[in-house]
Order: structure tokens, then C-alpha cells, then sequence
């Protein structure tokens, strides 16, 4: 049982860092059009 809850931990983990990074590349890709004007 301690097993399946550290795969979720992990798996859940995961995709809260992919979904940071996500967020962390649109907020980039909106200071640069900001800053191009």
C-alpha cells in the first residue's frame, strides 16, 4: 500500500512541476511580447 501511495505522490508531483513549468514559459512568453513594444 505504502508503495502505490508514493507512485501517486510521485506521479502527482510530477505533473504539478510540468504544469509550473507550463505556466512559468506563457508568463515568459508574455513579458517578451510586453517588452518588444
Amino acid at each position: 500500500v505504502l508503495g502505490e501511495v508514493n507512485a501517486e505522490l510521485e506521479s502527482g508531483s510530477k505533473k504539478l512541476k510540468e504544469k509550473l513549468r507550463q505556466e512559468e514559459d506563457t508568463e515568459e512568453e508574455a513579458f517578451e511580447e510586453f517588452s518588444s513594444t
